[in-house]
């Protein structure tokens, strides 16, 4: 599966780990250059979804003033 190109988390439901990291630690060594591949795909990913996270630095009250008479 690995020489027809299945990507690791493909290979993990089919193999049937619960875990991605099961699957690297026993067949990464196998997918030889496609490991840093991933792996910059990965941190990729992760620097666009901590942006979309991030706030502005503002100091600002989440609560809003009550009404008079509320």
């Amino acid at each position: 599966m690995i020489q027809a190109g299945y990507p690791p988390k493909m290979l993990q439901e089919i193999m049937g780990h619960a875990s991605i990291t099961t699957t690297l630690d026993l067949y990464g060594n196998l997918y030889p250059g496609e490991m840093d591949r991933y792996a910059d795909r990965l941190d990729e990913a992760a620097t666009e979804g901590d942006a979309a996270k991030m706030r502005p630095d503002e100091d600002t009250d989440e609560t809003e003033p009550e009404e008079p008479g509320c």
